[in-house]
Protein backbone atom coordinates (compact mmCIF):
# COMPACT_ATOMS: atom_id res chain seq x y z
CA UNK A 1 0.00 0.00 0.00
CA UNK A 2 1.32 3.41 -0.94
CA UNK A 3 0.84 6.28 1.45
CA UNK A 4 0.66 9.68 -0.17
CA UNK A 5 1.64 12.59 1.98
CA UNK A 6 2.27 16.18 1.18
CA UNK A 7 5.80 17.54 1.57
CA UNK A 8 7.21 21.04 1.53
CA UNK A 9 8.10 20.47 -2.14
CA UNK A 10 4.40 20.33 -3.05
CA UNK A 11 3.69 23.87 -1.80
CA UNK A 12 6.98 25.79 -1.89
CA UNK A 13 6.89 29.13 -3.72
CA UNK A 14 9.27 31.98 -4.49
CA UNK A 15 9.63 34.31 -1.53
CA UNK A 16 8.85 31.67 1.12
CA UNK A 17 10.95 31.98 4.26
CA UNK A 18 11.92 28.65 5.80
CA UNK A 19 14.25 27.33 8.49
CA UNK A 20 16.67 24.67 7.35
CA UNK A 21 19.79 22.79 8.27
CA UNK A 22 23.05 22.57 6.31
CA UNK A 23 23.17 19.07 4.87
CA UNK A 24 26.55 19.39 3.15
CA UNK A 25 28.99 21.89 1.70
CA UNK A 26 29.89 21.43 -1.97
CA UNK A 27 32.30 23.30 -4.25
CA UNK A 28 29.34 25.23 -5.73
CA UNK A 29 27.46 26.03 -2.51
CA UNK A 30 25.61 24.70 0.52
CA UNK A 31 22.85 22.08 0.33
CA UNK A 32 20.12 22.88 2.85
CA UNK A 33 17.63 20.30 4.18
CA UNK A 34 14.24 21.99 4.39
CA UNK A 35 12.35 18.88 5.52
CA UNK A 36 12.90 15.12 5.40
CA UNK A 37 12.60 15.02 1.60
CA UNK A 38 13.24 18.55 0.37
CA UNK A 39 16.70 20.02 -0.26
CA UNK A 40 17.62 23.45 -1.62
CA UNK A 41 20.87 25.15 -2.65
CA UNK A 42 22.47 28.36 -1.48
CA UNK A 43 24.93 29.07 -4.29
CA UNK A 44 28.40 30.35 -3.39
CA UNK A 45 27.56 33.72 -4.95
CA UNK A 46 24.74 34.14 -2.39
CA UNK A 47 27.01 33.08 0.47
CA UNK A 48 29.70 35.54 -0.65
CA UNK A 49 27.17 38.35 -1.07
CA UNK A 50 26.04 37.83 2.52
CA UNK A 51 29.56 37.29 3.87
CA UNK A 52 28.52 33.94 5.27
CA UNK A 53 30.49 30.78 5.94
CA UNK A 54 28.47 27.67 6.78
CA UNK A 55 29.35 24.27 8.18
CA UNK A 56 27.53 20.93 8.14
CA UNK A 57 24.74 20.91 10.72
CA UNK A 58 24.32 24.70 10.97
CA UNK A 59 20.72 25.89 11.37
CA UNK A 60 19.84 28.72 8.98
CA UNK A 61 16.84 30.78 7.91
CA UNK A 62 16.54 30.92 4.13
CA UNK A 63 14.37 32.56 1.48
CA UNK A 64 13.34 30.85 -1.76
CA UNK A 65 14.74 32.63 -4.85
CA UNK A 66 13.58 30.18 -7.51
CA UNK A 67 11.91 26.80 -7.91
CA UNK A 68 12.66 24.69 -11.00
CA UNK A 69 9.96 22.04 -10.87
CA UNK A 70 11.03 20.00 -13.94
CA UNK A 71 14.49 19.42 -12.43
CA UNK A 72 13.26 19.57 -8.80
CA UNK A 73 15.79 22.26 -7.86
CA UNK A 74 15.22 24.95 -5.23
CA UNK A 75 17.51 27.97 -5.15
CA UNK A 76 17.84 29.80 -1.86
CA UNK A 77 19.40 32.86 -0.28
CA UNK A 78 20.02 33.78 3.32
CA UNK A 79 16.73 34.92 4.75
Amino acid sequence: TQVWRETLWDNITIGDKISGKVRSIKSFGALISLDEETVGLIHNSELDRNGLTLEDGDEIDVKVLAVDRPTRKIFLTVG
